[in-house]
């Protein structure tokens, strides 16, 4: 988790995410993905600014909000929100934007953005391929080793968007990081960050071969991961039943670790475990209301689907997917990957030494191959909610009463 300049935790994540950030003249880009509040932004920031210090040019673009026009795509590109520039980069954004804009739009170009070009199909590869050309061009006449760009939410700057625009736009970065003359402008790398797991999917269903998109996936932390970032979040060590809860209910999942160790009190983790319970129950019966189809009862099914993944992740390929998209889209199932997926136990601490890079929660995967609850406490929920409550954990069902 990253809190200004410091990352806690998450060492060997961000070691393995640097080795396939750096530019290398290849064409694949890595998406980083993971259910959301599990610390890609973290990273990825973290990741930005390690490479930044290692001599590159590395910017940490945060898309929150759809891009639909070229003033949307300004703005994003020269202010986005939550990242921390040095006036070097500031001037190198600035002057890089307004060479670009100026280009495209001719002089004048500042006031024509509220109204030109409002739909950006056709124009966002040529818009961004030059802009990233320009970057990597003023980062060799810097002395720079190369630019890194981070797009974030980066579904929220194709969306609405054809799979063969999607795809074409990755094609552009590929391009980009392959091709571009090293006599006149620097390496460069894109890495996509998205917290949508149907982008994701898109990427990897459509790529017409697998070197162009790689996955890097982002899981619950380590133990003693948890226990440092909840130590940082509540400012002492926990004890008793705290330490109970993050062990048995909360496990490794940043968001909730910070909601819990805000606002703590057992009570807070119960009724999270209730929230779920509720709202699996609330879909369960809104299935039932729909009836069978084709002689399936879609209920029973779901029934039988939870059961098996309070026990342990599913294969994708093995699941009904549509049955269980409701509940993916609601924070409370996700897909994920086998390495990293601490979900049933805690992933593997790290020592000291990372040369090995066996521990951690998360890291190059190559997709999402299996279906989980999306943290403990979902998997709680989930447990109570189709009848399991052997199922939890002894001391969360004594001190919440379940």
């Amino acid at each position: 988790m990253h809190h200004g300049r410091r990352l806690v935790g998450r060492r060997a994540e961000l070691a393995r995410l640097l080795e396939g950030a750096r530019p290398a003249s290849v064409r694949t880009v890595p998406v980083v993905v993971g259910p959301s509040g599990i610390g890609k932004t973290s990273l990825a920031r973290a990741a930005a600014e390690a490479l930044h210090r290692e001599g590159y040019m590395a910017y940490h673009f945060l898309i929150g909000r759809r891009v639909e026009t070229l003033g949307d795509l300004y703005s994003m590109l020269v202010s986005s929100a939550g990242v921390l520039y040095t006036s070097l980069m500031h001037e190198a954004l600035g002057a890089t934007a307004a060479r670009v804009f100026k280009a495209l739009l001719g002089d004048g170009w500042e006031e024509q953005l509220p109204t030109a070009a409002a739909q950006l199909r056709r124009d966002i590869y040529d818009v961004l391929a030059e802009f990233f050309l320009e970057l990597a061009r003023d980062a060799k006449k810097r002395g720079k080793k190369g630019v890194v760009v981070f797009i974030d939410e980066a579904q929220n700057l194709l969306r609405g968007l054809g799979a063969d625009e999607i795809w074409g736009f990755v094609k552009t970065l590929a391009s980009l990081q392959e091709e571009l003359p090293s006599g006149e402008a620097a390496g460069f790398q894109a890495v996509l960050v998205t917290s949508e797991y149907r982008f994701q999917q898109k990427l990897m269903r459509y790529s017409p071969s697998p070197d162009y998109v790689d996955t890097f996936y982002l899981g619950e932390m380590t133990r003693s991961d948890a226990l440092r970032l909840y130590r940082h979040f509540r400012g002492r060590e926990p004890g008793g039943d705290e330490e109970t809860v993050v062990e048995h209910g909360v496990g490794g999942h940043p968001s909730l670790l910070k909601e819990v160790a805000k606002k703590w009190g057992l009570s807070y983790v119960c009724r999270y475990i209730r929230r779920i319970q509720q709202m699996v129950t609330e879909y369960m019966l809104g299935l039932a209301e729909e009836g069978s189809e084709g002689g399936i009862d879609r209920n029973e099914d779901l029934n039988n689907m939870l059961e098996r993944l309070i026990g342990g992740p599913v294969m994708r390929t093995a699941m009904h997917a549509g049955m269980l998209a409701g509940l993916v889209e609601r924070g409370i199932l996700q897909y994920g990957c086998r390495a990293y997926l601490g979900i049933y136990g805690w992933n593997r601490d790290c020592s000291e030494d990372l040369e090995e890079l066996e521990c951690g929660g998360g890291g190059w995967c190559g997709g999402l191959d299996v279906v989980a609850p999306v943290n403990r406490a979902a998997r709680i929920g989930i447990a109570l909610a189709v009848g399991r409550a052997g199922e939890v954990p002894e001391p969360i069902r004594r001190l919440c009463r379940l």
